[in-house]
């Protein structure tokens, strides 16, 4: 029996082939400088292609936008924009740990199952944590310059 190509099947032959360009374009780098892109390119490889034998075993028949809170995405489409702005004017450590808070608190908004002094307490947590964690890695292990801001900078 002839199996339908669905939205997921089309998505993850997209990636892949995204993944098999960005893999063939770092070949040219030297060692030092591909390790980190080819790593992910090659997580991403790893990742598409297990997306796609799951779309050809478990199809889905679900529309393309089924289940799509819209008001979620302009929200976050606009706070992506808004980080980059930050970014600009903070720098990279400041405006990512006011992004990831934001956007973490926005996201949880509807759980009335914890209180407000919990998602406080857990938002400045995982905000700083995972801003901190990735400051450090760019800027000492990749050794990556991150903006430091016009107003800070």
């Amino acid at each position: 029996m002839m199996q339908k190509v669905n939205y997921n099947t089309i998505s993850s032959v997209i990636l892949i082939i995204v993944a098999g360009i960005a893999i063939w374009e770092t070949r040219g780098l030297s060692e030092m400088s591909y390790v980190f892109p080819r790593t992910i390119e090659i997580i991403l490889l790893i990742l598409s292609i297990a997306y796609c034998l799951k779309s050809f075993i478990r199809p889905t028949t679900n529309s393309l936008f089924e289940g799509i809170d819209k008001r979620k995405v302009l929200v976050m489409s606009l706070a992506m924009i808004g980080y980059v702005i930050l970014i600009s004017l903070l720098g990279f450590l400041i405006a990512s740990i006011i992004f990831l808070g934001s956007l973490t608190w926005y996201l949880q908004r509807d759980n009335h199952e914890k209180s407000s002094k919990t998602k406080i307490v857990h938002v400045s947590i995982s905000a700083v944590g995972v801003s901190v964690f990735f400051f450090v890695l760019f800027r000492y292990v990749f050794l990556v310059p991150l903006p430091s801001g016009l107003l800070l900078g």
